[in-house]
Order: C-alpha cells, then sequence, then structure tokens
C-alpha cells in the first residue's frame, strides 16, 4: 500500500497545475488501518489565508479558469489514480506472499 499511495503521490504532483509549485509540494498520503482493512489516501491542500486552492482547482474546477502549464489537468489527483495498475500490483503481492509461504 506504500508504493501504492508513493506512485500516486508522484503522478499526481506531475500533473498538478504548476504555478508557484506549493501545490505540488503539498500533495501528500497516508496509508490507515491495520491488517486486510487498509486504505491509501493523497490530499492536496495549498491553503493561503484559509483558501483551499488545492480544492478550488480540483473540485471548483478552478471557477472555469483555464490552467497557464501545459500538461497539467485540474483533476489531478483523479487523473493520477490508476486503479487498474496498483490491483495489479496488489493481487502480484499477495501471489508472492502465498508463494513464500508453500500455497
Amino acid at each position: 500500500m506504500d508504493d501504492i499511495k508513493d506512485d500516486w503521490i508522484r503522478e499526481a504532483r506531475d500533473i498538478a497545475p504548476l504555478d508557484t509549485g506549493n501545490l505540488r509540494k503539498q500533495i501528500a498520503g497516508d496509508v490507515e488501518g491495520q491488517d486486510l482493512n487498509l486504505k491509501t489516501i493523497v490530499t492536496a491542500n495549498a491553503a493561503q489565508k484559509g483558501f483551499n486552492y488545492g480544492y478550488y482547482i480540483h473540485e471548483e474546477n478552478a471557477g472555469g479558469k483555464s490552467l497557464r502549464t501545459s500538461g497539467t489537468v485540474k483533476k489531478f489527483l483523479d487523473e493520477a489514480a490508476d486503479e487498474a495498475k496498483w490491483k495489479r500490483w496488489l493481487e502480484e503481492e499477495i501471489a508472492d506472499e502465498l508463494k513464500r509461504a508453500g500455497w
């Protein structure tokens, strides 16, 4: 799950809007839970003076404004999420662990 979190953060930083770079620096994640009840959470805040810039870009469509930097997207967290790849990673890890355990 840590690999998934790190991959998601890395991919999101690559496509997050780039103005001052603050939003990209503020993308962070955590793995919560235990055993088979784990989840990965990735957030992007970049709040200034009580205004959440990350939320504004991602959830409020940047107020309809266009992005200045090509290759960036407003839904950077959603676009960076590659659930099919991560599912494949988890399945491979589980299969490897079962082999090591003699199953």
